[in-house]
């Protein structure tokens, strides 16, 4: 029957075993049933070019060898073992089989040059495969600068997702990004960022060998297909940000409240009931109680997440927010300061952190916060109107002018700032440039009145 599928395929006669074997999950499978010996032969390319332009082919044959196979069209369970016969394979593609094992003998294709594991069920990865993918795919990391320890990891996630990792500069802003397929490495190599972001095909597991990844501080596995997180999670202590958005996660481990560095975690959009997120120390921040002005509440659940999470920046936010509400404004600006010293660009903190300032009576360190804002969020009106405020506050009516009339530039209908620039034009005695602050206020005003009728 060999020697048969040899003359019909034209190959090898070791190679079409395979045929033999790959033809007979098919039509166990009842795809190809009543179909002659050779089905698979209509499948062939005639050259790469066509083969990777079509997904109408399955295979590309030269000299009697295979030198590219996808199966990614097939319904097959499991893979036969004479795969590790194709002595003269370099493309491979087994993406969305659903596979939950793989035969050992893969690792005797030594001319791979692209491999595709992307959408099976393999939960672990052998140590065959690993060793395998990191001898064969580890090379052009490691000319990138990767550290030769780490190489085999951005490998493995190759493999998983079909597609090569590419690396960005470490000041990338990459984890806002809506397509990632990249990694950031430090001065010594070290992986520091992991980011695939692809609605098309995600890697589909969480490969334990990321948890080895002791420099690592941001990894973003979004749209992957996850179902399952491993314990060693716990053991990245350098993470900071954590996106494993639009998954099938169902459970979460407890070694995730180890991340005692996290600053963002994002579960959104995953299989995990209100039970399990309810249990999740990292959600309790507060936000319900907040909601529903139960500041108490919010104080008392917030600490007790900042004692796991102290790095919790909605967390730091909300306690400060229940301080302010209830009057406690050295609690407030300590809270919030300890918000900024994990993200100092959060322009709705410096302005919660101004207002603490000014029911203090700190005009001064109220206008540095607000300043702070700007400098982030320069066309936001209120932080001008607030800032010309402070500076009325403190006397200095012509900051105070430039302030209220670069907000009014913004947005030119707020009442309020016109009624306060014409009392500031009145008290320095330029009564025409206050009559005409009071006249647009007033306009304002009536049109509100005749819209309201």
């Amino acid at each position: 029957m060999i020697k048969k599928y040899q003359e019909i395929y034209d190959i090898d006669i070791e190679e079409a075993e395979f045929f033999l074997e790959l033809e007979k999950t098919q039509t166990e499978a009842k795809r190809i049933e009543g179909s002659k010996i050779g089905y698979f032969k209509k499948f062939q390319a005639n050259n790469m070019d066509v083969f990777n332009n079509d997904d109408y082919y399955g295979y590309v044959k030269e000299e009697s060898h295979i030198i590219a196979l996808d199966l990614s069209r097939w319904e097959i369970k499991e893979l036969p073992e004479s795969i590790g016969k194709l002595s003269k394979l370099q493309y491979l593609s087994l993406a969305n089989l659903e596979l939950e094992s793989l035969p050992e003998s893969i690792k005797y294709l030594s001319h791979l040059k692209y491999f595709n594991l992307g959408g099976n069920k393999i939960s672990t990865l052998p140590n065959w495969l690993i060793d395998f993918i990191e001898s064969k795919f580890s090379q052009n990391y490691i000319n990138k600068g990767v550290n030769s320890t780490e190489v085999k990891v951005l490998g493995i996630l190759e493999v998983l997702k079909g597609n090569r990792l590419e690396k960005v500069s470490i000041d990338s802003d990459v984890i806002h990004w809506e397509y990632a397929l990249n990694y950031k490495i430090n001065k010594e190599g070290h992986i520091i960022g992991i980011y695939i972001n692809d609605e098309k095909s995600g890697v589909a597991i969480f490969p334990e060998i990321i948890c080895t990844l002791r420099y690592l501080q941001e990894l973003v596995l979004s749209q992957s297909s996850i179902e399952f997180l491993p314990n060693c999670i716990g053991e990245l202590h350098n993470l900071r940000y954590l996106d494993l958005s639009f998954n099938r996660i169902n459970c979460i481990p407890e070694s995730i409240n180890e991340l005692v560095n996290l600053e963002y975690l994002d579960l959104n959009d995953n299989n995990l009931s209100e039970e399990v997120l309810s249990f999740l120390n990292w959600n309790k921040n507060g936000q319900n109680s907040l909601d529903k002005g139960d500041y108490n509440s919010v104080i008392q659940e917030c600490n007790n997440t900042l004692k796991i999470y102290p790095k919790n920046k909605s967390a730091w936010f909300n306690l400060g927010i229940a301080y302010k509400e209830e009057g406690e404004y050295s609690k407030a600006e300590n809270a919030l300061k300890q918000f900024l010293e994990i993200d100092p660009q959060a322009s709705v903190v410096w302005s919660n952190l101004s207002d603490i300032y000014y029911q203090k009576g700190d005009y001064t360190n109220a206008i540095v916060a607000i300043k702070r804002a700007l400098k982030t969020e320069p066309n936001v009106a209120f932080l001008w109107s607030n800032l010309g405020f402070n500076f009325k506050k403190l006397g200095k009516y012509d900051k105070a002018i430039g302030a209220y009339l670069h907000s009014l530039g913004i947005n030119p209908k707020n009442k309020n700032v016109w009624k306060d620039l014409a009392s500031i034009y009145r008290y320095k005695g330029d009564y025409m440039k206050a009559i005409e602050a009071d006249e647009h206020a007033l306009e304002i005003e009536l049109n509100s009145n005749d819209e309201d009728e």
